[in-house]
């Protein structure tokens, strides 16, 4: 266990002695030093311009080629509540983007020809999704939340699967729950089932197939004060926004509420498997981590916990409810455990609840891991750096990329996790996460941007109604 400093200290109070003799040892390793200093300069200046001469050869070799201009996108809007949408399907051979009137427009994403666009909602869609195996397009509703599947070869429509009553409470919680991007349409691994909600505390499940109802779960929010969004505006209390994740192998769900009791249950009966009670902060976010193993919930003020994904039994509280959580998340293996809570930076294995990594001064406003698992990146909320990556495993500050022109939205690793993407109100910016040199900045791009999954293409949103499609060298 270490921990670190984002500004750190070559020596330490506590130890220097202030004797004439420590002098004379200080003063004799100075110049030893500085005769080490000079032995090895060259040798680190050899090193150094042979890393900038690396950078400047990946920079040479990098070019983002800019494939197709698509037509009829409209991005985010907080003044109009309005949600933006960039999404490459699994097999990267689809791209979704928000379209006027929120509909979803799709695209050949190789060519960027127009497939089809998704409509029929007089509020229009806030949700979307690709099933794991790209052949459907699911939308979301935005007033009653009713999910339609798509053939996402086609744009035909297959079924539309009931949400809410349109009632007062569906018309103001639906004005109250608002997002800058699409909420997530909730598959299941194998895409043979799809998640809605109904009502305030019951998710549907649906088979793709056939829009066959296959269970209902009734959640039963148990906190009052989430249940009354109808004085939200006056009181602060925080409405509804019953989110659901899938274990990878489809077998379990867990759904969150905003109360303090997510549940755990069993996909295939419905059946109530458990309920993560004993946070104790409204808990939005719960996701399956380590393969599987183990649930990890937070909270909107800090509290990360770790719960055990075959009898719900508590773990570990990795962070108490002490401030603002800016981000928590896993690694792509599920490995460790990264949460980004006012300037604190933490990470933790996520079987055992060790700390490995601690930057208690350390501003940062997103937190996400490399597809590897081995660097960590901090970025935005500070005014001398864009981004910082760290070495998971010793904890050392490898790279501080520079301020960027505007403030940073959005950063994404690419899938081999050689280049680090970031996206500002001035541009998107594309970095080599291994020397940290600028490799292209494209200035009509803005945010949402995505990488396909194999990493050849970057999609972005941009300006002028317009999303932009890019193909990215080797």
């Amino acid at each position: 266990m270490f921990t670190l400093m984002a500004e750190t200290k070559s020596t330490h109070p506590e130890r220097t002695h202030r004797t004439a003799s420590a002098a004379l040892c200080l003063a004799a390793s100075a110049a030893l030093g500085c005769f080490m200093l000079c032995r090895l300069a060259p040798a680190v200046r050899a090193q150094g311009e042979a890393r900038q001469a690396a950078a400047g050869a990946t920079q040479s070799r990098f070019e983002a080629r800019l494939v197709a201009e698509l037509t009829g996108y409209d991005g985010p809007s907080s003044f109009n509540a309005r949600p933006a949408l960039v999404a490459f399907s699994p097999d990267g051979r689809t791209l979704a983007i928000s379209g006027a009137d929120r509909t979803v427009k799709l695209f050949e994403a190789e060519t960027g020809r127009h497939i089809a666009t998704l409509t029929g909602e007089k509020t229009g869609f806030n949700g979307f999704a690709f099933s794991p195996d790209s052949r459907l397009a699911a939308t979301r509703a935005t007033l009653d939340r009713a999910v339609s599947l798509w053939d996402a070869t086609t744009g035909k429509l297959l079924h539309k699967l009931p949400g809410r009553k349109p009632d007062f409470e569906t018309k103001l919680k639906a004005a109250l729950v608002t997002s800058p991007d699409f909420f997530r349409v909730w598959f299941s691994p194998d895409g043979r089932a799809v998640a809605t909600e109904r009502e305030d505390d019951i998710l549907n499940l649906w088979e793709t197939a056939t829009g066959k109802l296959l269970v209902a779960l009734e959640h039963k929010t148990e906190t009052n004060a989430a249940k009354d969004a109808l004085s939200f505006p006056f009181t602060g209390t925080f409405p509804l926004i019953l989110s659901a994740s899938f274990a990878p192998d489809g077998a379990r769900l867990v759904t969150a509420n905003g109360d303090r009791a997510p549940k755990l249950w069993d996909a295939a009966t419905g059946r109530l498997v458990a309920t993560l009670s004993g946070g104790y902060d409204r808990t939005y976010h719960a996701y399956f981590i380590a393969g599987g193993r183990a649930i990890m919930t937070f909270s909107i003020k800090g509290e990360l916990n770790l719960w055990d994904a075959a009898t719900g039994r508590h773990r570990l509280t990795l962070a108490d409810a002490r401030g603002r959580t800016h981000g928590a998340v896993a690694s792509p293996d599920g490995r460790l455990v990264a949460a980004q809570v006012d300037d604190r930076t933490t990470v933790w294995d996520g079987s055992d609840g060790r700390l490995l990594m601690h930057v208690p001064k350390n501003k940062g406003l997103l937190v996400l891991f490399s597809r590897d698992g081995r660097r960590l990146a901090t970025a935005g909320g500070d005014k001398r750096a864009a981004a910082r990556l760290w070495d998971v495993e010793t904890g050392l500050l490898r790279l501080e990329l520079p301020r960027p022109d505007g403030d940073l939205r959005y950063a994404e690793f690419s899938p081999d996790g050689r280049l680090l993407l970031m996206t500002t109100d001035k541009g998107v910016s594309l970095w080599d996460a291994a020397t940290g040199a600028p490799l292209a900045t494209l200035p009509r791009a803005r945010y949402p941007a995505h990488f396909s999954a194999d990493g050849r293409r970057l999609a972005t949103g941009g300006t002028g109604k317009t999303a932009l499609l890019y193909e990215l060298s080797p």
